[in-house]
């Protein structure tokens, strides 16, 4: 909670670049991005799956890295909204969409994901579930991120509540083109990375409504989510 709450007071975002310029500047960047990996890649469905035929959620994330906390100041509290439709007993189909401020860029995260949950629609049953997503953030002046994830997850009804845990794998490809420099030339790179997470979270219904929250872990960063959303029949 600790962390959770020194990233909301860090609300206003940072995604320039220039600080970074220089030779090392993979090395330095790639924690950054390495966050933002986490902080808008987790799994969009509410619920179990089994029920209802819409699914909205309203969500809020903040990540860390483990070796330089500082870098919450950059990369703040992300929200975003998402929905997904049930298509058929076993398959979601939606995707993610945020609009907000970092400095004076104006960023857009955009996104659309596939849920597929195999097996029985019985009760008792406790599939594991594949998401496959692919989500865009544009708008930063310095940089542009595209990424594609795949993860695998498990949900366990626990009284009232849901328990869920999971692995993934995500990637990025950032397009860099910082402001220009001294000479009049932007400086321009391409940087690719993965990270490999595990994740575990609980939900849990309170009228129409359901709360959730979220961890996920990499080997180098965390990245927390608060969830509110609801299952429309």
């Amino acid at each position: 909670m600790l962390v959770l709450s020194q990233g909301v007071r860090a609300q206003k975002l940072d995604y320039t670049l220039g600080e970074w310029l220089g030779d090392q500047f993979s090395v330095n960047a790639e924690p950054f991005f390495h966050q933002i990996l986490l902080q808008s890649g987790h799994q969009l469905l509410t619920g179990n799956g089994k029920h209802g035929r819409i699914a909205m959620n309203f969500s809020g994330s903040v990540s860390v890295d483990f070796d330089d906390n500082t870098l919450m100041n950059k990369t703040g509290f992300l929200p975003f909204y998402s929905g997904l439709y049930r298509v058929s007993s076993n398959l979601w189909l939606g995707g993610l969409v945020s609009g907000f401020m970092a400095g004076e860029d104006v960023i857009i995260l955009s996104g659309y994901a596939a849920e597929l949950i195999p097996g029985s629609d019985s009760e008792d049953s406790k599939p594991w579930s594949i998401e496959v997503s692919r989500r865009n953030l544009e708008g930063a002046d310095d940089f542009s991120f595209k990424t594609v994830s795949v993860a695998l997850s498990r949900r366990i009804n626990f009284g009232k509540a849901l328990l869920h845990y999971g692995i993934g794998s995500a990637f990025y490809n950032a397009n860099i083109h910082v402001a220009p420099l001294g000479d009049g030339n932007k400086f321009k790179k391409r940087m690719e990375g993965q990270a490999n997470t595990f994740s575990g979270g609980v939900e849990y219904p309170f009228g129409g409504l359901i709360s959730g929250l979220k961890v996920s872990l990499s080997g180098q960063s965390a990245s927390v989510v608060l969830s509110l959303g609801t299952v429309i029949n």
